[in-house]
């Protein structure tokens, strides 16, 4: 039994930049897949089905930084934003035991993929990936300090857990 003393309940999970690439077909979905770009201007952004977001941006990670703005360049972004170790770390140092949290690219429920011009398959497909990262990067690495929140685009229910392993 898991006795947990503080719980936070709205945290940010910043996608990794090869979160869909590396799970994405490219070959089926070529430059749609959600991947991070550099704008014109220089400063980077993540796309999604070959267009950036009108929200913009790389994720919302203010918190994490010193001057508390959101980066406008993927090297600034602490890597204890994405990287599962160091977020752990940086629980610990904050006496977290355990986070709740939502995607700042696949967003609440996955509602970065509800476009429904976008066909359903690309859609389930980003969600999924979406829901097998968060669980193979941090819910099964770190039995018990996160609790992962499926995305579902209100059409089709995604299941989260259990999973089947083959």
């Amino acid at each position: 039994c898991l006795k947990y003393k503080v719980v936070s309940t709205d945290d940010h999970l910043q996608e990794a930049p090869r979160t869909w690439l590396d799970r994405m077909s490219e070959k089926k979905w070529g430059d749609k897949v959600p991947q991070l770009r550099q704008n014109p201007d220089g400063t980077d952004s993540w796309y999604i089905y070959g267009e950036k977001p009108a929200q913009g941006g790389l994720g919302a990670v203010h918190g994490l930084m010193p001057d508390r703005r959101n980066p406008t360049h993927w090297a600034d972004v602490p890597p204890k934003a994405y990287v599962p170790a160091l977020r752990v770390k940086a629980m610990e140092e904050d006496g977290v035991d355990v986070h709740s949290f939502f995607g700042n690219i696949a967003g609440v429920a996955g509602n970065t993929f509800q476009v429904p011009e976008w066909p359903q398959e690309f859609r389930e497909e980003c969600i999924r990936t979406f829901n097998d990262f968060q669980i193979d990067a941090f819910a099964e690495p770190y039995p018990g300090r996160f609790i992962t929140l499926e995305g579902g685009d209100g059409s089709v229910v995604i299941e989260l857990v259990p999973r089947g392993r083959d």
